[in-house]
């Protein structure tokens, strides 16, 4: 897995992976307050549920707040970043 992650304040991403499989991978991003996913692009079928908290999704076409059991479908070859507006915890669903 490439390293995509930085943050804005010394708090790091906390990044476990759930469960994982030859067709798909279930991961738990947990962001503080600032935190942010530098931009990067998924290259597969990608979806965000957000456990707690809320998060923006940014890309050049849009920003998107998620919160509480807001889902989004990531676009194939978007280049986006994902910025916690508060601290947040949020699964990443490839595959």
């Amino acid at each position: 897995m490439t390293n995509t992650f930085s943050t804005a304040n010394p708090a790091r991403p906390k990044i476990s992976i759930l469960q994982k499989s030859n067709h798909f991978k279930i991961i738990l991003l947990e962001l503080e307050k600032g935190s942010k996913l530098k931009e990067h692009k998924a290259s597969g079928r990608a979806k965000i549920f957000v456990v707690s908290g809320t998060i923006e999704y940014r890309s050049l076409h849009e920003i998107v707040s998620l919160s509480h059991s807001d889902t989004y479908d990531i676009p194939l070859e978007e280049i986006h970043e994902v910025v916690a507006l508060e601290p947040s915890k949020f699964l990443l669903i490839i595959g």
